[in-house]
């Protein structure tokens, strides 16, 4: 029976978690590019082009002038050009199709008290929602107001797979395995490491016939073959073993970014764990606990998966919580709720503020290079994808890591390069981009001081074009 109590506390909650993942937008100038993103504008880049009937599996801008083919799914930007014309400046899609990350995670919120409320109860449900709205992670900085990236819906269809099977058992009902079909073609044009989801899948699926003990033992193998198979095979195992390249969504979460990022939840896992023993007679709390030390795992080798682990992380901190407080501490834990959602919120928002700005050095920098005739521009990778979408220049190097060795051998050179193809050279913050082209091509015997990139930010280059704050645009 539905608890008119609780779809109110559900309805506020809502109501915060929209207001608070777009709240970014209020402190941002529309009428200018902002930039506190990078992958955010490859998906801009890529509706702009299907706006204008496009194949977006090939982009002859990128790594040019052979091109690139693009090697995942056009499920997500496919989506979200849905939502926009063919009139629309990639400044247009940005401010409109931004929108949609935060109304995906309001509506993903519900979706979890509906089958939490099932799997366990509607109280556990409405913890389960009230956590994830306010929680730091990689759920939050990828549901926020202009994060247009496949991450999120990676995270939604993921999470609710999970959650299904865990469900059809408890219900030995197999209708609930359905959803995993259309699921799983979603995540296949969605990701190139659509095959770890499936693999957490698999193994979610395995727990929870071996743990019933009521299937015949070559049924038990060859689930676990299959969890195992595709596991293997997984781009994602690949990378555990031969992770290459200094980039920062792929490193190691470290214990401070953990911490900050779970904090109170950290203690109720661990006193859930010790104190609460139900998981030994409940499959599904079971295989969800598996699951959750799997993806928590796999968050502290990449620290992209963050983004997977965070509703793991409310679902089962909320199912403790509700094992530790009787019904008549709801009201008491709401209020604590909301008091946290300000606190919380005040310093996340105060955190945007230092990094989401539409930087004018950028803006104009772009708008020059736009207006010039097409040529390959050199900057550092990071800002390859806003060459491309804004400018519609292709970029020498991008967060595709295309030609990324051949770019800091450039820039570390203690001679002036061969720039061949080259027309434009970007640069920005020197120092800073020296350092990480040295991670990349080390070069011993060369140091910032006579290195080429810090002869262009000294501006001892030649034709000097383009100068604007921290941004200078040469042309070759």
């Amino acid at each position: 029976m539905v608890n008119r109590r609780y779809i109110i506390a559900l309805f506020l909650i809502a109501a915060f978690s929209f207001l608070f993942h777009s709240s970014i937008y209020f402190i941002l100038d529309t009428s200018r590019y902002n930039f506190y993103d990078t992958d955010t504008w490859y998906t801009v880049h890529e509706i702009d082009r299907l706006t204008h009937g496009e194949n977006i599996d090939f982009d002859p801008l990128m790594n040019y002038p052979d091109g690139r083919a693009i090697d995942w799914g056009s499920f997500v930007p496919c989506f979200y050009s849905l939502f926009a014309t063919q009139n629309d400046t990639p400044l247009d899609i940005f401010n409109k199709i931004g929108w949609i990350p935060p109304i995906l995670s309001t509506l993903f919120i519900v979706v979890i008290y509906l089958l939490v409320s099932i799997l366990f109860s509607q109280r556990v449900g409405l913890y389960s929602a009230a956590i994830l709205s306010i929680i730091a992670g990689g759920f939050f900085n990828n549901s926020l107001f202009g994060i247009i990236d496949h991450h999120l819906i990676e995270c939604i269809i993921t999470t609710i797979g999970i959650l299904c099977i865990l469900i059809a058992f408890k219900k030995s009902e197999i209708i609930w395995i359905l959803p995993i079909i259309p699921s799983a073609a979603i995540l296949y044009f969605t990701s190139t490491l659509y095959m770890m989801y499936l693999g957490l899948w698999s193994l979610c699926l395995a727990i929870c016939i071996i743990y019933t003990n009521k299937y015949k033992i070559p049924i038990v193998t060859i689930a676990a073959l299959v969890a195992f198979l595709v596991l293997n095979n997984s781009h994602w195992f690949y990378l555990w073993f031969n992770y290459i390249g200094p980039i920062s969504e792929m490193a190691p979460m470290d214990i401070m970014t953990f911490v900050i990022r779970y904090n109170i939840l950290i203690p109720v896992i661990i006193l859930g764990i010790l104190l609460v023993s139900e998981y030994k007679s409940e499959r599904e709390t079971f295989a969800l606990l598996v699951v959750f030390s799997c993806v928590l795992l796999c968050a502290f080798r990449f620290v992209r998966v963050g983004y997977i682990l965070t509703p793991m992380f409310s679902i089962l901190s909320a199912y403790y919580i509700d094992k530790f407080l009787s019904e008549k501490s709801m009201k008491c834990v709401m209020c604590g709720f909301f008091l946290i959602s300000f606190v919380s919120g005040a310093s996340l928002i105060y955190e945007l503020q230092q990094t989401a700005h539409n930087n004018d050095d950028w803006n104009e920098a772009l708008d020059y290079l736009k207006s010039q005739n097409q040529g390959l521009a050199l900057s550092w990778w990071d800002y390859g994808h806003w060459i491309v979408a804004v400018a519609n220049q292709p970029p020498y190097t991008n967060p595709f890591q295309d030609r990324v060795i051949a770019a800091a051998k450039i820039f570390t050179s203690d001679t002036k390069p061969n720039l061949s193809g080259i027309s434009y050279i970007v640069v920005t913050d020197g120092d800073q981009k020296f350092y990480d082209a040295m991670l990349w091509y080390s070069k011993s015997n060369v140091t910032y001081n006579n290195s080429y990139l810090n002869k262009l930010i000294d501006e001892r280059g030649d034709a000097l074009v383009f100068k604007r704050g921290s941004v200078k645009i040469y042309q070759v």
